[in-house]
């Protein structure tokens, strides 16, 4: 049953006159709070904060910098510290909040928390040197806040396992797709343009840490394009080709990165689309299956990668193709190239099953099946009832962004005095240091 509109006021109310905050209120609030802006905030918290809010559920979004991050958090019955690393700050907060009664729970979809792993997800050749030691610094600043937390919530089993390795409780909730997303998928599906006698296979990779997944696929790529000369190689971001490509150059073409709302009309251009990653890394295995996912959403099928997740998401020649070597991304990017009626009937189905199992309003339910999971875990008591809740309208569903303030991403003036205050000022001139090398046009390896 929905949550009344006047129930969540008068909650509201009993958390600011100074009652216990946490599952005794009448209508708990869940507080997403993120240190970093991008991809992963868009799925885990504004995602998030959607399923939720069309299951009647109050949500917002706050930065790790902003001023009014505590009264927030006296709010909120659950705290979401989104990829948050420990400080100063983060420590206090959540020692007042586990004090009030709220539920603190770390959160994220990268394994970026385990320092010992470092060198093998991101080996030195790939970065500077001050670049591995932040990163090291961060892991182990999110291996502390997850102790700190009640419980960590990921995306993917794999995830999971780590998190427990660490002696620490895990939930698995995984990424979906926003009503947003899905508007502008199904518009893009619609406007998709006839065929061409082109077969095009696309690759979104996104940025330069791909390089190396792509190597997973590419000698069978050569290889399909060798033999269909109606074959083309699309590819979406910065991914940077070795010289062995030159001569197949005339069949690249390369797409700019886009905004992540412009991606689905590109997608939609795919006949196939790939999802590469390093085999063997623990980077990659944790990672999600979002590629396939938006790939479905406009009805392109996707050849990816035999990982956990993938595994989790693609039935095998129904809604996809996963392949765990050279000959096999061979054969199946082969039987896509051969058989348009397969490509047509294997992209139908994947979206079938995207919208089945990854609305927000399926992945909803099943995060307030979750949290209602912790809080009996931490406190004895579920959050909320546990009769089923209507979903709302799309225009009934609140912003999260419900304060002028959380509508800003903090300045690079406001995010160096939190740094400096509350990690130190060794750790704000290694960020700066960081920064300086990521933007100098040479960009030597040191």
């Amino acid at each position: 049953m929905a949550m009344e509109t006047k129930d969540l006021r008068d909650g509201e109310r009993s958390m600011r006159a100074g009652q216990p905050v946490g599952i005794d209120t009448c209508s708990p609030r869940v507080l997403f709070v993120y240190s970093y802006s991008g991809g992963p905030q868009r799925y885990r918290c504004i995602h998030a904060a959607e399923q939720l809010a069309l299951r009647g559920i109050g949500c917002s979004l706050c930065s790790v910098t902003d001023p009014s991050l505590d009264e927030r958090a006296e709010q909120s019955a659950v705290l979401v510290l989104h990829r948050v690393p420990a400080d100063r700050q983060v420590e206090r907060l959540i020692r007042k909040a586990r004090g009030n009664g709220s539920i603190v729970l770390f959160d994220t979809d990268d394994l970026l928390f385990d320092p010992s792993q470092w060198g093998r997800m991101r080996k030195p050749s790939d970065l500077h040197v001050v670049d591995c030691v932040l990163a090291k610094d961060e892991a182990r600043r999110f291996a502390k806040t997850i102790h700190l937390s009640d419980s960590c919530i990921v995306s993917t089993d794999y995830l999971a396992a780590r998190v427990v390795a660490l002696g620490c409780r895990a939930w698995v909730v995984r990424n979906a797709f926003s009503l947003e997303m899905l508007s502008i998928s199904e518009r893009a599906l619609d406007e998709r343009p006839d065929a061409t006698g082109k077969f095009v296979i696309g690759y979104a990779s996104g940025s330069r840490t791909h390089n190396r997944d792509f190597e997973e696929v590419a000698p069978a790529l050569r290889e399909i394009l060798s033999r269909h000369r109606e074959a083309e190689l699309w590819i979406v971001g910065h991914l940077q080709l070795p010289p062995e490509w030159d001569t197949l150059s005339p069949r690249v073409r390369r797409v700019p990165f886009v905004p992540w709302q412009e991606l689905p009309r590109i997608l939609s251009r795919f006949d196939v689309n790939i999802a590469p990653l390093e085999s063997g890394d623990p980077f990659c295995n944790a990672k999600s299956e979002i590629k396939w996912m938006e790939a479905a959403l406009v009805g392109t099928p996707t050849v990816a990668s035999r990982t956990d997740a993938f595994e989790h998401a693609i039935e095998q020649g129904e809604t996809g193709f996963l392949a765990a070597s050279p000959d096999e991304w061979f054969e199946h990017l082969e039987t896509l190239t051969r058989d348009p009626d397969l490509r047509r009937k294997m992209g139908e189905q994947a979206r079938e099953a995207a919208l089945s199992a990854y609305h927000p309003a399926v992945r909803g339910k099943e995060l307030i099946q979750t949290l209602n999971a912790i809080g009996e875990l931490v406190h004895g008591r579920r959050l909320w009832p546990e009769c089923e809740m209507s979903t709302k309208l799309q225009s009934e569903i609140p912003s999260p962004y419900d304060e002028e303030g959380s509508r800003l991403q903090p300045t690079r003036v406001r995010k160096a005095l939190y740094i400096v205050r509350n990690r130190g000022l060794f750790s704000f001139l290694l960020r700066l240091l960081v920064f300086i090398l990521r933007h100098m046009p040479w960009r030597k390896r040191l």
